[in-house]
């Protein structure tokens, strides 16, 4: 996957962040951003417009510098959604789709916790888009597969749950923020703190919704 793209590319342009990513040198990395190397920039390339190297992020994916992604993402504060840019279509995949497609599983485990997208797809490919699940079942890495699978399948909420867990997965299939979701049967409202079975709900219950 790493010869997909252009390194030649990464030396001509005297992309540094880059450079230290692929190196796993991480003093570079530091340097790099404190000179003003940043993410966005770098993902563009030096005046050229697009991209033939991938984004820092993508690049850490790729070369698993766990230390490195993490800094990127919660320091950085680089979107994790975001898609290195170029011509093929191995470029435009997000990160999550990018650790799928090489089968880095701890690199998935850490973008899954920072609420990477495992339904994103995949643009430009010829057998139509792919989310994570289906990209890494292509290259044969079925273990991921089936843990990104089960990362995409709606959550079941279950009776030691809490009323604001279950609000959350309401939220998620219907649109509303959580907070703005209110959970009532008759005249007892459900506080979001309070655990579902210490309601003492049965496993088939109706509640009543609505919005404030």
């Amino acid at each position: 996957m790493a010869s997909t793209w252009d390194w030649e590319y990464v030396k001509d342009e005297h992309l540094p962040l880059l450079e230290a990513i692929r190196d796993g040198d991480e003093d570079g990395f530091y340097a790099a951003l404190a000179g003003g190397g940043g993410p966005e920039e770098e993902a563009v390339g030096a005046g050229r417009g697009t991209a033939t190297g991938p984004a820092p992020l993508a690049a850490a994916v790729l070369f698993e510098r766990p230390a490195m992604a993490e800094y990127l993402l919660d320091d950085v504060a680089v979107d994790v959604e975001s898609r290195a840019r170029g011509d093929d279509w191995a470029h435009t995949l997000t990160p999550l789709l990018l650790a799928a497609h090489v089968g880095h599983d701890a690199m998935a485990d850490l973008l899954l916790a920072r609420n990477a997208d495992p339904a994103a797809t995949t643009i430009g490919r010829d057998d139509g888009e792919l989310d994570a699940a289906a990209v890494a079942a292509a290259a044969g890495h079925d273990a991921l597969a089936a843990t990104l699978s089960a990362a995409a399948a709606p959550k079941v909420p279950a009776l030691g749950d809490t009323v604001g867990e279950l609000k959350l997965v309401i939220a998620s299939q219907t649109g509303p923020q959580p907070m703005c979701i209110r959970l009532q049967k008759a005249d007892r409202v459900y506080k979001d703190h309070i655990i579902l079975a210490d309601y003492e709900i049965p496993d088939v219950f109706n509640f009543e919704m609505f919005y404030n």
